[in-house]
């Protein structure tokens, strides 16, 4: 189908703990250091969330899977 406009939320988890905001923290400013592709933050009742906003019509699946590449990157560097 034709695609849809949207914006996913996500976080690194090791517990439910809210400690995880430190870690998520860190791979969100692996994700900003790295600048191919910009992923935003949010918080929700303490919690924070990345966000990828997907919204032009020009990002493609290679897009996504550049972005999970840097997140593997980033959670292996944070987490080290």
């Amino acid at each position: 189908p034709y695609p849809d406009l949207s914006v996913v939320m996500f976080r690194m988890s090791t517990s439910d703990d809210r400690s995880d905001n430190d870690l998520n923290t860190a791979l969100i400013r692996h994700l900003h250091a790295d600048g191919r592709i910009f992923v935003s933050s949010t918080t929700v009742d303490g919690v924070l969330w990345l966000r990828l906003a997907a919204l032009c019509f020009r990002t493609h699946k290679e897009h996504v899977d550049l972005l999970m590449e840097m997140i593997e990157e980033g959670v292996s560097s944070v987490t080290a």
